[in-house]
């Protein structure tokens, strides 16, 4: 009899290790990009998240400005592809950076420039 308890408590043992999953732990947002559409006055930005493992957005957003300002807008619902309009822009060249937030952290997209002509 104990040598069938030994047998069932391996047996049990074994079936519960399971797979590897160390590739499934959450992590920060990963490869957010950014581009900038020019239209007079007007720029209309749009991010996208590669991946966000495990994790859901909270927060999606654009920082943007000029060599004088800077500016934050985030988006109502954070998405794995999300837009802002700006509208009104002066002449000139701006910055923008795209950013995604998960509950493991934040992830900033290169920066780019536009111009505004």
């Amino acid at each position: 009899m104990p040598f069938l308890l030994f047998l069932l408590i391996v047996s049990l043992m074994a079936a519960c290790a399971g797979q590897d999953r160390t590739d499934e732990k959450p992590r920060a947002p990963q490869d957010v990009r950014i581009e900038a559409a020019v239209s007079g006055t007007t720029c209309i930005l749009t991010g996208s998240v590669g991946e966000s493992h495990n994790s859901s957005l909270l927060g999606c957003g654009f920082i943007w400005g000029n060599d004088t300002a800077s500016h934050s807008l985030a988006v109502d619902e954070p998405d794995m592809t999300f837009q802002s309009q700006i509208d009104t822009l002066s002449l000139g060249t701006y910055f923008a950076i795209a950013y995604a937030a998960n509950g493991i952290g934040r992830t900033e997209s290169d920066t780019i420039y536009f111009t505004v002509e």
